[in-house]
């Protein structure tokens, strides 16, 4: 029996053969690695989470930066300014009573 390799012409062929390694090759890294469709897409889904998490962080920023311009000189909020004094001098009003549990 004549085997399939002795019988096939590689000078005939061989452009064809080339061609279908470098298409199965290209293929293989299209779909795997480091810039392949997959991780494409999963480089794509932490980019809407960390976009969502620097939106929430920027408002948070924002809403701080406004509670520190209420306690600037001229501006001052005084609820807001007893509000902190409290909580970080643990004030306690004259006619207020503390209960502890």
């Amino acid at each position: 029996m004549i085997s399939f390799f002795t019988r096939f012409e590689w000078k005939k062929h061989g452009l064809f053969v080339g061609g279908l390694f470098l298409s199965v090759y290209f293929s293989y890294h299209l779909l795997q690695g480091p810039r392949s469709i997959l991780y494409l897409q999963e480089l794509e889904g932490r980019n809407i989470v960390l976009e969502e998490e620097v939106s929430r962080l920027t408002e948070e920023r924002g809403r701080q930066e406004q509670r520190v311009a209420m306690l600037r000189p001229g501006a001052m909020n005084v609820d807001l300014l007893e509000e902190r004094m409290r909580v970080m001098l643990g004030y306690v009003g004259p006619d207020e009573v503390i209960v502890k549990e």
